[in-house]
């Protein structure tokens, strides 16, 4: 009997951790998405059942490319600027 009843427990917490990345994936929430992949991206590597995680580690590396690209450009025109006024 225990050991059902841990196995209905097991279960629902996947369900909700499932659910919760899921809902993360949907609003596009970066924060709680950074700190999911930056902290715990080799655990969820191994649940290859749900593409949900893969799908949220792929959004992640797609705003940090953005981030880098606002960067580069920031830094670009802020030598435009620079010799221009030179």
């Amino acid at each position: 009997m225990l050991c059902l009843v841990n196995n209905i427990i097991e279960r629902i917490y996947n369900i909700t951790i499932i659910y919760i990345s899921f809902i993360m994936f949907q609003e596009d929430i970066k924060s709680l998405c950074s700190h999911v992949v930056e902290n715990f991206s080799k655990e969820l590597e191994t649940i290859d059942y749900v593409q949900t995680f893969k799908a949220l580690k792929l959004r992640y590396e797609q705003h940090q490319d953005k981030l880098k690209d606002r960067d580069r450009a920031t830094i670009d025109r802020y030598i435009l600027i620079y010799f221009l006024y030179l």
